[in-house]
């Protein structure tokens, strides 16, 4: 690439805002951005026209370095004295003032820049196991040791041959009226004959005027 002129290279690209201006609707154009450098192309590439078209491309990327190398000197420069204020007497960049077109966006640009530290700091994964040790916790239900073992002795009432399954079940209830003060049955606690099961049933009646053999029906299933 021949030797460019940086003061007339800042003055044409001032001239193309869709290169550097990014609250522009153009700026995401990618046709309009191409268009613009293949001017700039023209203008301070000796040549351009009879390079064959990856040349071209090659030497357009050039040029776009020069022109990233530019705005981030301009952009650091300016971070520096939003940093040290004007009192401190320091060399200023040598394109300074003449790339102060840029200011509106690149002092937008740091300003997101420090509100995304912000939120990444926020958000730290530090900041977030702070946070989470410092959540109250969550208390867990207490657990009815009864249900459970009432369900732990599913799978053997279901292996019991289905013509023995409400003599079974007859058993488990004479073995909870035996232990449960809040039964009124009055009747004989054991029938080993099948044939008082309809009577033993009718007689046997909760609190809740539910019979006990609904309430084994209900927690084991029929």
């Amino acid at each position: 690439m021949n030797t460019i002129d940086t003061e007339s290279f800042i003055r044409e690209v001032r001239a193309r805002s869709v290169i550097w201006d990014s609250t522009l609707s153009g700026y995401s154009y990618k046709n309009e951005k191409r268009k613009a450098w293949r001017d700039l192309c023209r203008i301070f590439l000796e040549g351009f026209h009879d390079r064959t078209e990856a040349e071209r491309c090659k030497l357009e990327i050039e040029l776009q370095k020069k022109w990233k190398n530019l705005r981030d000197c301009y952009t650091r420069e300016l971070n520096k004295q939003n940093n040290v204020g004007h009192t401190q007497l320091r060399k200023k960049y040598v394109f300074f003032d003449m790339l102060s077109f840029l200011y509106p966006v690149c002092i937008n640009r740091l300003y997101l820049t420090s509100e995304d530290a912000e939120r990444a700091r926020v958000t730290s994964p530090l900041k977030l196991q702070e946070e989470t040790q410092n959540k109250p916790k969550k208390v867990k239900p207490a657990q009815d040791s009864d249900k459970f073992f009432l369900l732990s002795l599913l799978t053997d009432l279901k292996n019991v041959p289905e013509h023995y399954k409400m003599d079974c079940k007859l058993e488990l209830m004479n073995i909870l009226k035996k232990y449960n003060a809040e039964y009124d049955c009055t009747s004989q606690t054991e029938y080993p004959d099948s044939t008082y099961q309809a009577q033993y049933s009718s007689q046997c009646v909760s609190s809740t005027g539910l019979s006990q053999t609904d309430i084994i029906n209900d927690i084991f299933g029929k």
